[in-house]
């Protein structure tokens, strides 16, 4: 019988190799393209397999937008910083 921790860790490292071949599948394609292995319209006759990826490329597209937002929020916030700590020293050198 296995451990509580043994199970996680194939349930880990199978995820793990499952997630990096999908991200390396399309690599492997366009080398076995170049190569003559595979032709466009095979793999284009193919498309319900990567109508399965398209979760993963919309999870992987909000993480983009997302993070552009964020930069944006962060710059605008640094600008605000930098402007109003500005500002107050212009004051206090005038006053004195």
């Amino acid at each position: 019988m296995r451990k509580r921790g043994d199970t996680f860790l194939v349930f880990y490292l199978r995820m793990m190799a499952v997630f990096g071949v999908s991200f390396v599948l399309p690599l492997f394609l366009l080398v076995a393209s170049v190569l003559g292995i595979i032709s466009g319209a095979r793999m284009r006759a193919s498309w319900r397999v990567m109508v399965l990826a398209l979760p993963l490329c919309a999870l992987y597209s909000a993480a983009v937008v997302i993070a552009c937002v964020n930069d944006e929020r962060r710059l605008r916030r640094k600008r605000s910083a930098s402007l109003n700590s500005g500002s107050g020293r212009a004051l206090q050198s005038g006053r004195r």
